[in-house]
């Protein structure tokens, strides 16, 4: 399920459950999934946006976030909070 919103800077939603963490999960790969959850940072990046995401299934936690804010806003210069 993915709960979307969208504001005058930003796209947020989360994305419950991952097949990624699912099959990492099941087959023993849970040490690679957090660099394949990294490679999300990768792509706001060539269309001048921010990802800023604080929770991961990867990281135990029963969804992912994502807030997209464009790169050159003050929440993502001035975001304090730790990212994943």
């Amino acid at each position: 399920m993915v709960k979307l919103e969208a504001g005058a800077c930003c796209v947020c939603f989360d994305l419950v459950g991952c097949p990624l963490a699912d099959y990492a999960r099941a087959n023993g790969y849970m040490d690679l999934l957090p660099y394949l959850c990294a490679t999300d940072h990768i792509i706001p990046k060539l269309i001048h946006a921010k990802l800023i995401r604080t929770h991961t299934c990867a990281l135990g936690s029963n969804s992912c976030d994502y807030w997209y804010v464009a790169d050159e806003s003050d929440t993502a210069k001035n975001f304090k909070g730790t990212l994943v």
